[in-house]
């Protein structure tokens, strides 16, 4: 009901961990510690070889363990030819669960086409295919494909007629779609995810916050991929991407690393490219991430992974930069008490019971189960109240910011 799904950790991948990711007693490594040293290579492991587990270990949890293994591979203090061992596999084993899942992603996007209609990959597909070059070293749960919001019923049509289910049971479309529109955790996204035999999950959006779709999809490229030409949104529009989901995840680092290490790589990518960056800088002032982006920006320069000279910060995105710092540094963030500096979730959980009435609800339910989030009202409750009692006065200030930032999106 609350957070947004990308929060929920994929069971799925859960099972798949590797025997060689083990929790342990060692100290944890800090996130901006794992973020600085997978985005700049000059810089060195931040743990001992003997450490390397532990380290794997979160670089799992963050969802960047084939990044993990393949700088861990090169790094000119070798761990054991064991260890050398396990970490090929590794590689190996993360390479062909990403495989299977764009390969997914090409069977929806050739149903979409065969049916007529237009789409295009971002978010994870867009960082392989700009970034990597195809090469999908990159951990990927789902595929996120764009469709204008007069395609959506057709889309979704097309994907079911070629094998793909929902994955939310037990609700029709117009049930799904209804509550994509009103639940205060979509944060201005609206998407239904699908699933095939494979298992290979698939998030179709046609609303992602104020981002223009149609004009993302005509401006993107073919992108090769498997021998195939895949539309892809263009780097410009692929940052905003990575700022608006580190934005509607509220920075948090568990989250959002993955993002931020994209996010180095488009700033890069557009290092040299004064008209692309015009076009981010323009495109975030008309859908209002400038904010997201000038936060994005500040994280990395403050690291010194990024050169992102060409974004100018303002007071509101250094504050969300700040937000993530306290983050990393252990300060949790109960993410519901956002809904304590706006009237705007309420409103939207209202207008679906309005709306929809007991289905609202039966939708809510539905949508937690598939997505582990089952907590009772009561308990929800209780919990914020006493996040609220316990944050202090220095949070409550960022949160108003990161409310602001998060307003425009619906």
């Amino acid at each position: 009901m609350f957070a947004s799904r990308e929060c929920v950790s994929h069971p799925d991948l859960l099972c798949q961990s590797p025997a060689l990711i083990v929790s342990g007693s060692l100290s944890r490594i800090p996130p901006t510690a794992i973020l600085k040293w997978l985005a700049d290579p000059r810089t060195s492991a931040p743990a001992h070889p003997t450490e390397w587990r532990s380290l794997l270990a979160q670089c799992h949890g963050f969802r960047l363990l084939p990044q993990a293994a393949l700088r861990l591979l090169a790094e000119p203090e070798a761990g054991s030819a064991a260890m050398e061992s396990e970490l090929k596999r590794l590689r190996m084993a993360s390479f062909s669960r990403s495989a299977s899942v764009l390969r997914g992603g090409l069977r929806a996007l050739n149903a979409l086409s065969a049916a007529g209609v237009p789409a295009a990959g971002f978010k994870g597909i867009a960082a392989i295919g700009w970034l990597q070059q195809g090469r999908a070293e990159r951990e990927m749960a789902d595929i996120d494909l764009l469709v204008a919001p007069e395609h959506a019923d057709a889309a979704l049509s097309a994907l079911r007629s070629a094998g793909f289910s929902y994955k939310v049971q037990g609700v029709p479309t117009s049930g799904l779609r209804s509550f994509s529109r009103s639940s205060p955790g979509s944060a201005g996204n609206e998407a239904i995810s699908l699933c095939d035999e494979s298992g290979a999950e698939i998030d179709l959006h046609w609303k992602v916050g104020r981002v223009d779709v149609a004009q993302a999809i005509s401006e993107a490229s073919p992108i090769s991929l498997f021998k195939d030409q895949v539309p892809i949104v263009r780097p410009a529009q692929a940052l905003l991407f990575s700022s608006l989901h580190a934005l509607r995840n509220d920075f948090l680092p568990a989250v959002v690393l993955r993002d931020l290490l994209d996010a180095a790589g488009w700033f890069t990518l557009l290092a040299d490219d004064p008209h692309e960056q015009g076009v981010a800088l323009s495109l975030a002032e008309t859908v209002g991430l400038e904010s997201a982006l000038g936060a994005m920006a500040c994280i990395l320069v403050d690291l010194g992974v990024s050169s992102a000279d060409w974004v100018e910060p303002s007071s509101a995105a250094r504050a969300l930069a700040d937000l993530f710092s306290e983050q990393c540094q252990g300060q949790g963030l109960n993410r519901d008490l956002l809904y304590l500096c706006s009237l705007r979730p309420a409103a939207q959980i209202l207008r679906g019971l309005i709306t929809t009435g007991p289905g609202y609800l039966a939708t809510m339910r539905a949508t937690e189960t598939a997505y582990g989030q089952e907590i009772s009202l009561r308990g929800r409750l209780k919990h914020l109240l006493g996040a609220a009692l316990r944050t202090p006065l220095g949070q409550w200030s960022r949160l108003r910011v990161l409310a602001a930032a998060k307003a425009p999106l619906n």
